[in-house]
């Protein structure tokens, strides 16, 4: 903890203030406390206040949020107690404007499959962040949670932790500058190119003999700076640049999983559920102009071995769907959709949802879709786990925010990299079919992993 006790953020502290002190404060229910912000407001100054506090970032072309601090684990009654919460007035906005709250956070690639590096962002789950700072279109809002009755220990450790928000509001402390330098050594981590080849062609040899139709195979480099990195840089980055779809962030000390992913898993709105089947990979070489997406588009479509595995991801994901769905569409062709340098084959699925069906079920009926595990899928993960040296820990995993109203957007966590101090471990993986070339795939991830380090140098241009 910080030495000294600042004084109260005066703007802040004044409008929660009646809302805590109130007689709703001495319920033992869910306490939540919203005040608005400046439109432009940084979500990621919130990570700056805090540091010391776990983090969760999440970021589209909609919306920002950014969560600090846990209020509620990933235990299965949060959603409960969220629904349930008692939303303390708002000083400055009507109930239509106040955020609604949202778990954030991400589930493992595969149930304890981490080292100890994955062990240092602790416990997987989605969670119910202390301090959650949200902006869309047009606003900005704070959102305090807390379960009652609020002590006054309670109410002095909250006006301490306003005053580091508000400083970091006011003097753009989210403006960190990143390593900005290149990697100075990239160390291959997992496997090196021989024994990928040969993972590769064991997996062909599987698929020859009937027990797999696709697998999913993954590696990571390690790259190493003079300088330790800092994640809120990295998304800050990613952000301004557009990176990926869905750029995202998980942070406990000094360690932080960061991305921008390209793929949603699902975007669940009621019972309207939208996804993409995402595989197929060119490269457009730093060729991002329209000429290049056509010569990507003329290329992947010729190709026999991402057609096939499109397709396969496509079917995957029906079956998966079939089940909790009352109907089921995805697009006639896939279209082609440029990803920071790199072109994929996308075909879009929308469901209708039985009732009831929540995100959870999703989540567990689709993860690992055939994107990013195989088909069938045990068999998949069983000879993933057999022939990757390193575990994936969130690499690939869903990432996103859970409502209490049964909403969800989420992410597979592709495009990603694991941060510890001047350390970073990027992942990049490749579908492997029975038209697969073991030396192509290698190529393909090298593509694929590239992203970082390109970032580190664009930073140090700036």
């Amino acid at each position: 903890m910080r030495p000294g006790s600042p004084a109260p953020a005066l703007a802040l502290w004044e409008a929660l203030l009646p809302a805590l002190s109130s007689s709703s404060a001495d319920s033992s229910a869910l306490l939540l406390a919203t005040v608005e912000l400046p439109s432009d407001t940084d979500p990621l100054a919130l990570w700056a206040a805090l540091p010391e506090e776990q983090g969760v970032f999440w970021d589209t072309a909609d919306e920002t949020i950014a969560g600090s601090g846990v209020c509620l684990g990933p235990e299965a009654e949060s959603l409960t107690l969220v629904s349930e919460a008692v939303r303390l007035p708002s000083p400055d906005a009507s109930g239509d404007d106040v955020p609604a709250p949202r778990l954030l956070g991400a589930l493992p690639f595969s149930t304890g499959w981490v080292d100890e590096e994955w062990r240092r962002l602790g416990a997987p789950g989605f969670v119910l962040p202390r301090w959650t700072l949200f902006r869309d279109t047009g606003r900005a809002a704070l959102q305090l949670a807390v379960m009652g009755p609020v002590s006054e220990s309670d109410l002095t450790t909250i006006a301490t932790e306003l005053a580091w928000i508000e400083a970091a509001l006011s003097s753009g402390q989210s403006a960190v500058r990143a390593w900005g330098q290149p990697a100075a050594a990239t160390i291959p981590g997992g496997q090196d190119e021989a024994s990928w080849i040969d993972a590769v062609d064991a997996a062909l040899s599987e698929i020859q003999a009937g027990r797999l139709q696709k697998v999913v195979l993954s590696r990571f480099v390690t790259h190493e700076f003079s300088r330790p990195i800092s994640p809120i840089a990295v998304l800050r980055q990613l952000r301004s640049s557009r990176a990926g779809r869905y750029r995202f962030g998980l942070r406990a000390g000094d360690t932080a999983f960061v991305g921008a992913s390209p793929e949603c898993l699902f975007d669940k709105r009621g019972t309207v559920l939208e996804l993409e089947a995402l595989a197929g990979t060119y490269d457009l070489g730093g060729d991002e102009t329209e000429a290049g997406l056509i010569n990507a588009t003329e290329n992947l479509f010729a190709s026999g071995k991402d057609l096939e595995e499109q397709s396969l991801v496509v079917r995957g994901i029906l079956e998966a769907l079939s089940p909790l769905s009352v109907s089921v569409t995805a697009a006639e062709w896939p279209a082609v959709r440029e990803a920071r340098g790199l072109a994929h084959l996308s075909t879009d699925v929308t469901a209708e949802l039985r009732p009831g069906v929540t995100p959870m079920e999703l989540i567990e009926a689709l993860h690992p879709t055939p994107a990013v595990g195989g088909l069938p899928r045990p068999e998949a993960l069983s000879f993933i786990r057999e022939a990757e040296r390193a575990p994936r820990g969130l690499f690939a995993a869903p990432v996103g925010w859970i409502s209490p109203d049964g909403d969800a957007c989420l992410a597979v966590a592709i495009r990603s990299a694991l941060l510890t101090g001047n350390s970073a471990r990027v992942y990049a993986g490749a579908g492997i079919v029975a038209a697969s070339d073991a030396p192509s795939e290698w190529e393909e991830t090298t593509a694929k992993l590239r992203w970082l380090n390109e970032l580190s140098v664009e930073v140090a241009r700036q």
